[in-house]
C-alpha cells in the first residue's frame, strides 16, 4: 500500500510540474543555471536578478524560444535564451570584462515597451501605425531583436527592428548591428 501511495504522489508531483506554464518553466531554469555559476561575474552572481522570460516569436507568431534577462540596478548584464523545449542556447553577457557593469546597455532600451517603441518612430513615417513591440530575431534566432509592425493607410505592413540604441528597417542589412550581407 505504501509503495502505491509513493507512486501516486510521485505522479500527482510530476503532473503539476508538467502544468506549470511554459515561461514559469523557463524562469525556473534560468534561477537554477544563474545560482549553478554558469554565469562567470561574481558581480552578477551577488547583485544579478534574473526577470521573467519573454517570449520571441517567429514571423508568423509561433513561439521561436525564451528570452531570459540578467539585470544589477539599471543595466542588463546578460541574458539567458532557450529553445521552445527549454534547451538552453545560450547565456550571452554584455559585459567587456567580468568584473564591470558600467559598459552595459540600460535595461530600459532592451526591455521597455515605450522606450522601444519610442526608437521605431524614429524610422516610422508619419502616416504610419506603429505596433506594440514584439521580441523576434532578425534572420537568426541568436540575433535577438525587437519587432515593430508600421502600418500604412492603405494597410501595407513593415517591420522595424529595434535592438538597444540601434533601429533598422528589417530588410536594411546595412545597420552596424547586422553588417553588410
Amino acid at each position: 500500500m505504501h509503495k502505491r501511495t509513493g507512486q501516486l504522489l510521485q505522479s500527482i508531483r510530476r503532473l503539476s510540474r508538467m502544468k506549470k506554464p511554459l515561461w514559469q518553466r523557463a524562469y525556473e531554469k534560468a534561477l537554477f543555471l544563474f545560482k549553478s555559476q554558469i554565469v562567470e561575474s561574481s558581480i552578477v552572481r551577488i547583485k544579478g536578478s534574473v526577470l521573467k522570460p519573454i517570449s520571441m516569436k517567429h514571423a508568423d507568431g509561433s513561439l521561436a524560444a525564451w528570452f531570459v534577462p540578467v539585470i544589477v540596478k539599471d543595466k542588463i548584464v546578460g541574458f539567458f535564451q532557450f529553445s521552445t523545449s527549454l534547451e538552453l542556447l545560450r547565456y550571452a553577457s554584455f559585459q567587456k570584462n567580468p568584473e564591470d557593469i558600467e559598459n552595459c546597455p540600460l535595461a530600459v532600451l532592451w526591455l521597455d515597451s515605450e522606450k522601444i517603441r519610442e526608437r521605431a518612430a524614429i524610422l516610422a513615417l508619419s502616416d504610419e501605425k506603429l505596433s506594440t513591440p514584439y521580441l523576434t530575431y532578425d534572420v537568426d534566432i541568436s540575433r535577438v531583436v525587437w519587432a515593430i509592425v508600421a502600418t500604412k493607410p492603405n494597410g501595407e505592413n513593415r517591420r522595424i527592428f529595434v535592438v538597444g540604441t540601434e533601429v533598422f528597417n528589417e530588410m536594411d542589412r546595412s545597420s552596424p548591428f547586422t553588417g553588410k550581407l
